[in-house]
């Protein structure tokens, strides 16, 4: 204690907090145990959830098959909506459109149901706040506002007997975001345990240094990862970047002029975000936020100076339906640069060949 005060440099692990056994889940279970009069099933989530696509960073841990009925079997019994903390994370904008349209149905549900719904999109907005607070300016007393009302509000609908100790950790978030200025979260540390995983999976002999064996192989393996001198950068680049096909080539050097170029299937762009060839992404054009489907990914060195462009079917944009946005593909390319790139989307076919793109939860 006379080094450091362990208590007074703790901070608390939102994505713990909110998605390892914690307030989400406990949330949807209640959620799905109370609407199920009201016509909203695991089922027809699971049918609103099939619709749509998601940017192939998150394509592996999306949560499309959190309802599949296996699934959705475990959960109805438990009344706990058991899924990955990425799973969960990923989910948050589609489970937030599809009870923004519930409230809005025609006939319209009954004022209980239309409140548990209303709750559910509060914590949709808290972690509209933390996320957004890792990219822009987010204060302390919003996010306890916002907190405040959602646990306030759930213990109203539930009761608090069903309100585990992570509803009060949700508490300390905003003091821990005036002292640090920030909320980290365990996301990658979780992904890590795969690494150590695969060794020790296959190590079954235990009578020697089983350990010690699994120590250095992990160590040699996070040696050989270290030799990647991009793995800790932020900065906007291309990934596994490689000389692009004579037509390619043609067609670059006829757009930038002549130098030098190479394509690549995926990119980092602000924030840290990962986009790849298929994508569709949301991108600024001035003041206006504009979407398409990525078709190249590009770097250009043309005298001296590295432009990186992404190429992509242009959309159009058609209306804004619950806060999220229509668009009709024109068939035309476009060509931006990566840095007006904001984020990939999850998205899904909307009638008449239009796409409907949901906004990350932090843009919204």
């Amino acid at each position: 204690r006379q080094l450091i005060e362990p208590s007074r440099t703790a901070t608390f692990d939102w994505m713990h907090i909110i998605f390892v056994h914690g307030v989400f889940g406990v949330h949807m279970g209640q959620v799905m145990w109370r609407l199920k009069d009201e016509g909203v099933s695991y089922e027809k989530m699971n049918e609103f959830i099939q619709k749509f696509q998601w940017p192939q960073q998150h394509a592996k841990n999306c949560g499309k098959d959190t309802c599949i009925p296996k699934r959705a079997r475990s959960c109805w019994d438990s009344v706990v909506f058991k899924c990955t903390a990425s799973e969960g994370l990923s989910l948050m904008p589609i489970l937030a459109r599809y009870f923004t349209k519930f409230m809005h149905r025609d006939p319209a549900p009954s004022a209980v149901a239309r409140g548990i719904a209303a709750n559910f999109l509060q914590l949709v907005f808290v972690v509209h706040l933390i996320l957004r607070s890792a990219r822009c300016k987010v204060t302390p007393v919003s996010l306890q506002h916002a907190i405040r009302d959602y646990v306030h509000g759930f213990s109203r609908l539930y009761g608090r007997q069903i309100m585990i100790i992570k509803f009060h950790l949700l508490l300390h978030l905003p003091a821990h975001l005036q002292k640090y200025g920030f909320l980290p979260n365990c996301f990658v540390h979780e992904r890590k345990h795969k690494g150590s995983k695969k060794y020790a999976n296959h190590n079954t002999n235990t009578a020697s240094n089983w350990d010690g064996c699994l120590l250095r192989d992990v160590t040699c393996h996070h040696m050989i990862v270290l030799q990647d001198g991009t793995i800790f950068s932020c900065e906007m680049a291309l990934l596994q970047p490689y000389t692009p096909p004579a037509k390619v080539l043609e067609a670059l050097i006829g757009q930038f002029g002549r130098g030098t170029y190479a394509v690549s299937k995926s990119a980092r762009v602000r924030g840290g975000d990962q986009v790849s060839v298929g994508d569709v992404v949301l991108y600024r054009d001035g003041a206006n936020t504009c979407a398409g489907k990525l078709g190249m990914l590009a770097s250009a060195d043309v005298h001296g100076e590295l432009i990186l462009v992404a190429l992509m079917d242009g959309f159009t944009h058609e209306e804004t339906t619950y806060g999220n946005d229509v668009w009709k593909p024109t068939g035309l390319m476009r060509v931006c640069l990566l840095a007006s790139v904001d984020a990939p989307c999850a998205w899904c076919p909307h009638g008449d060949g239009n796409v409907l793109t949901l906004r990350p939860v932090w843009m919204q």
